[in-house]
């Protein structure tokens, strides 16, 4: 069974690759509910990060989110 890992990747407004990538201690409900996805969605997309989901993330990584700044997805990445 493959394992979700689930990472925040900042992109400055012109890169294609990251710029820093933090690694989320977050469960596929706490995403589900900050992305208003359906419990059944196992969140293997790509997310881009708007207002709604800042102050949770922020809480998350420790550092603020500057949207004006930079680009942010939620990406998910997995084991097996």
């Amino acid at each position: 069974m493959r394992t979700p890992h689930w990472f925040l990747k900042i992109y400055g407004k012109s890169n294609d690759t990251p710029d820093q990538v933090y690694q989320l201690n977050i469960t596929t409900e706490e995403l589900q509910h900050l992305f208003g996805e359906p419990p059944g969605n196992p969140m293997y997309d790509c997310y881009q990060v708007a207002d709604a989901q800042t102050a949770a993330l922020e809480r998350l990584i420790g550092e603020r989110i500057l949207l004006s700044a930079y680009d942010y997805f939620v990406e998910c990445e997995s084991d097996g």
